[in-house]
């Protein structure tokens, strides 16, 4: 299992599950949105909750 970032449109990032089971590759959208650039204070504040949950439950795979 793995997170990955697919860029999508209006200069956002999704955030999704990459998981493997017995051969088989799923995907499982989390439907967590950052802002690919943030050029101010108040859209790197946006970012860092779910920076710092893909971070926690990556640490814990």
């Amino acid at each position: 299992m793995k997170f990955r970032q697919k860029k999508i449109k209006n200069e956002f990032i999704s955030l999704y599950l990459e998981i493997y089971y017995k051969g088989i590759r799923k995907y499982d959208f989390l439907n967590w949105y950052i802002k690919a650039n943030p050029t101010n204070s108040d859209e790197r504040e946006n970012n860092t909750p779910a920076v710092a949950a893909v971070t926690a439950i990556n640490t814990r795979i």
